[in-house]
């Protein structure tokens, strides 16, 4: 990859160091996309570990089991919502931002008295 950047950048004249970071720069995109995909396994990961620390806690009763079973639902439901909400955040801050903002406009300037 950093031969054919370097090939390429040069006969287009776009300078030796930009074939260079051209994988550096893929390099770094697929990674932050592979830790996006960690996500999703740390999320699984919550998942089993707030089932198995509620099942382990509750007795042997089916009234425990079953109190045991809607504690665990409603921790799930609530730890779902909270990582659903710093995943919407994050697509719009990063992504969405990145691909819709433009930063035309007026320049801010901060208010004075």
């Amino acid at each position: 990859m950093v031969a054919g950047g370097i090939l390429i950048n040069s006969i287009e004249k776009k300078g030796f160091f930009s074939g260079i970071m051209v994988p550096v720069y893929l390099g770094l995109e697929y990674a932050m996309h592979l830790m996006s995909y960690m996500r999703l396994i740390i999320m699984a990961l919550a998942h089993s570990t707030i089932s198995a620390t509620i099942v382990a806690i509750s007795g042997n009763s089916a009234i425990s089991i079953l109190m045991g079973g809607l504690i665990t639902f409603f921790l799930i439901i609530l730890v779902e919502t909270f990582l659903v909400f710093i995943q919407t955040i994050r697509l719009h801050w990063v992504e969405w931002f990145y691909l819709f903002y433009k930063g035309k406009g007026t320049e801010f300037r901060a208010f004075r008295l």
